[in-house]
Parts: C-alpha cells; sequence; structure tokens
C-alpha cells in the first residue's frame, strides 16, 4: 500500500513537472507555430495561418521571438530546473509577408528560408539571425523602420546565404533598397546583393565574412575591424569607402571613388583596383614621396627666385650709380 501511494505521488510529481515545463515553454516561446523540443535544441516551425493570426489586424508583423533567458541569475536557475537551458531556434520556411517586418529578439537563432518580403525588413535587435533563398519586392521609398528597405541594428550575427538580395518587383517606382547594418559578425556566402539608386550598402561590423559573392550597389560603405574576403567582388557606380582597422582585406573592388582606410586608391587608367594594406600603404608613402618633391622643387624654385632678384636688385642698384656719376660730370 505505502509503495502504491509513492508511485502515486511521484507520478503527480512528473506530471505537475511536465505541466510546468509545458506552461513556461508556452509562455516564452512565441506561438506562431509548431513548438518542437529535441534533445539538444528547442523548434519552433513556423507556419503562415499562425503568423498572419498574431498579426491580426495591425498593419505590420510585429515580433518579438525569445528563447530562453540564460543570464538573469533567478531565471536562469528556473530554466535549468526545468531543463529548458537549450538554443531556441525560429524557423520560417515559405512565408510571405505582404507587411513591414519589426523584429525584436533575444536569446534566439532566427532563420528566414525561401520566404517573400513585400516591404520593409526591420531588425531592432537580435542574436543569431538567417536569410537563405529569400525573395525581396520593394514598392516605394517609404519604410516603417529605418531609412532603406532592410535595416538591422544592435546584431550578434546576421547570415545571408545562398541568398540574393535583389529588388524582384518589375515596373515600380524609384526606391531606397539597400540596407544598411550594424552588427558584430556580418556573413554573405554565395549571395548576391544588389541594391539600387539612390539605395546604398552601409555595413558596420566587428567582423565582416565575405565568400563567394558579389556586393553592388550606387555606393558602398564597410566599417569593420577584421573582414574575410574569398573569391568575390566588390562594385560600385559611384564610390567605395571602406574603413578596416585591422588592414586585413585584400581583394579587388570596381568603382571610380575607392577610399581604404582614408587613402584615395582610385586610379582613372584601370576600372578594377586592387585593395589591401601593402597598396594603401605604397599609395599613401607615394603621395608623402610626391608632397616631399613638390615641397622641395617649391623651395628651390624660391631659392633661385631669391638669387635672381639679388642679381637684379643689384644690377639695378649698379645702374642707378653709373647714371648719377654720368650726370655729376
Amino acid at each position: 500500500m505505502i509503495r502504491i501511494v509513492e508511485r502515486i505521488k511521484e507520478k503527480n510529481k512528473i506530471k505537475k513537472y511536465n505541466e510546468e515545463r509545458q506552461a513556461y515553454l508556452k509562455k516564452h516561446i512565441c506561438n506562431i507555430g509548431n513548438i518542437v523540443e529535441e534533445k539538444d535544441k528547442i523548434i519552433c516551425y513556423v507556419d503562415q495561418k499562425s503568423i498572419d493570426r498574431y498579426k491580426g489586424n495591425k498593419s505590420i508583423y510585429k515580433m518579438r521571438l525569445n528563447g530562453m533567458n540564460q543570464v538573469t541569475e533567478g531565471i536562469k536557475e528556473t530554466v535549468e530546473k526545468l531543463q529548458l537551458n537549450k538554443p531556441v531556434y525560429y524557423i520560417f520556411d515559405g512565408i510571405e509577408f505582404d507587411a513591414d517586418l519589426v523584429l525584436s529578439s533575444l536569446w534566439a537563432n532566427i532563420i528566414f528560408r525561401n520566404c517573400k518580403f513585400d516591404k520593409n525588413v526591420g531588425i531592432i535587435y537580435g542574436d543569431e539571425i538567417t536569410f537563405e533563398n529569400n525573395k525581396y519586392l520593394d514598392h516605394c521609398p517609404y519604410y516603417f523602420y529605418g531609412t532603406c528597405f532592410l535595416t538591422a541594428d544592435r546584431i550578434s550575427r546576421i547570415t545571408f546565404v545562398n541568398d540574393n538580395f535583389s529588388n524582384s518587383d518589375v515596373g515600380h517606382h524609384p526606391t531606397k533598397f539597400g540596407m544598411k547594418i550594424d552588427a558584430k559578425l556580418v556573413e554573405f556566402i554565395n549571395t548576391n546583393v544588389n541594391a539600387e539608386h539612390p539605395g546604398t550598402i552601409n555595413i558596420k561590423a566587428e567582423r565582416t565574412r565575405i565568400e563567394n559573392s558579389e556586393i553592388k550597389s550606387n555606393e558602398i560603405y564597410f566599417d569593420s575591424q577584421n573582414i574575410d574576403f574569398t573569391d568575390s567582388s566588390i562594385i560600385a557606380q559611384n564610390g567605395v569607402i571602406i574603413e578596416n582597422a585591422n588592414c586585413d582585406f585584400v581583394g579587388n573592388v570596381q568603382a571610380p571613388i575607392i577610399y581604404y582606410n582614408g587613402t584615395d586608391l582610385a586610379d582613372n587608367t584601370q576600372e578594377t583596383h586592387n585593395v589591401n594594406k601593402y597598396e594603401a600603404t605604397l599609395k599613401e608613402t607615394r603621395k608623402n614621396l610626391i608632397d616631399k618633391l613638390k615641397s622641395l622643387s617649391n623651395y628651390c624654385n624660391q631659392l633661385n627666385d631669391n638669387k635672381l632678384q639679388a642679381i637684379k636688385d643689384k644690377l639695378n642698384s649698379q645702374t642707378i650709380v653709373k647714371t648719377l656719376k654720368q650726370k655729376q660730370l
């Protein structure tokens, strides 16, 4: 009898524990799809009906997609006790966004795959966000978040892989189809990025990785401490500015104006320029040498001018003296 009671208590304890886990899971994982818990992670497979229902009558998709808080001490203990201390993934596959998307996220990995974005994409902050094989359409230059089609702020890691970031809308009005990203790590892998005039590409990051990709725009600006650049190209109609604190960028850039760490690398005789710290140093050294030679030339010319003027003054003085003597005679 005692054993039976103990078993009942144990079953009730397990039941209560599982109910508490499920309640905590549903409370902290956004209810926009099917939540599947695996051994090493928690995945929310987003479906179109759920996300449209989540949007409701609002004019935009405004989403907060969080994972499990393992930072705050008290909450961390609860998460560990419920054995929910796992990475969380939100997977958007084949989802159509027919309105602006404004997203914020903490402690989660978000993947947009085979999706269609009809309007502005704005990310307020996030941890890891991936765009893969999506379709983008920009109809007019008015954006709910930011000043261009895609704006991402305060991101730990944002990746474009096997993606084609170009405006697929046919016959649209002039837009600002481009991107402005501020992140710790920005990655372009097997990806084409094509911003339209007057849209620009503006990347600020601690590290940028560009692999087997093409970055094309009217104007391109990179401000990144580290830049890993492999089998890729950067093309701009107007100009490219690269600020690279660690001077590790090596690659070909096609643009009429190129500034690398403040040094003008443009050469009107060439269309494509090899950009690296040695080229920048050589260009700067040449510039300094030319400036010194010009300065030396100006100094020499000034000396010669002074000598000539002294001779003229002497001759003029002698002429005046002779003239005075002749008059006296």
